[in-house]
C-alpha cells in the first residue's frame, strides 16, 4: 500500500511539473541563416550571441518579456528591429537602426507632421500569463525632440478585446 501511494505521489507531481513546463510555452526566433538568436516564454528570455563564423559567444538570461529589446538584431529592410513592428498613427514616420557603440544599437523613430494625439512608434506584442509578475525594460537616448513626449507603456488585452493601459 506504501509502495502505490507513494508511486501515485510521485505520478502527481510529475502531471503538476509537467503542466506548469506546458504552461510556459516557448517562442524560438531565428535569423535568416537559421541561427538561433533568442527564445521567450512566460518566464523571461534568453539571447544567444554569436561571432562572425556562427559561433556561440554568450547566453544572456533576462526576465525581461520584450524579445530584441535591446534592438540589437535588424535585418530587414524598413529600419525597425526585428520582432518589433513600426507605429504609426495621425503621423509620418521613418525609422533606423543604428550603432552607438560596437556592441550596442538603437532604434531610431523620426516624425513628422504629427496630428494632435497622434503617434510615431515601435511595438512588440507579447505573452504574460495571469495573476503572475512579468517585467519588460528598455532604454531612450533622446536626441532631438521639440513639442512632443517619450512614452514607454504597456496596453492590456485578453483574448478578444482591449481592457487597459499603465
Amino acid at each position: 500500500m506504501k509502495r502505490i501511494c507513494l508511486h501515485l505521489l510521485i505520478m502527481y507531481f510529475m502531471v503538476i511539473f509537467l503542466s506548469s513546463l506546458a504552461m510556459a510555452e516557448s517562442k524560438y526566433n531565428y535569423d535568416s541563416n537559421g541561427i538561433l538568436t533568442d527564445s521567450i516564454s512566460s518566464l523571461g528570455s534568453i539571447n544567444y550571441s554569436y561571432d562572425a563564423n556562427g559561433n556561440l559567444l554568450s547566453v544572456r538570461k533576462s526576465d525581461n518579456l520584450l524579445t530584441n529589446g535591446s534592438f540589437e538584431t535588424y535585418q530587414g529592410s524598413n529600419g525597425v528591429a526585428n520582432k518589433w513592428e513600426e507605429y504609426k498613427w495621425g503621423a509620418n514616420g521613418s525609422y533606423e537602426v543604428s550603432p552607438i557603440s560596437a556592441s550596442e544599437h538603437a532604434q531610431k523613430i523620426i516624425g513628422s507632421g504629427i496630428a494632435a494625439n497622434g503617434a510615431v512608434g515601435v511595438v512588440q506584442t507579447i505573452s504574460a500569463e495571469p495573476n503572475k509578475k512579468f517585467h519588460v525594460s528598455g532604454s531612450f537616448n533622446i536626441v532631438q525632440l521639440s513639442n512632443a513626449k517619450i512614452q514607454l507603456y504597456v496596453d492590456f488585452y485578453n483574448s478578444t478585446m482591449f481592457t487597459g493601459a499603465s
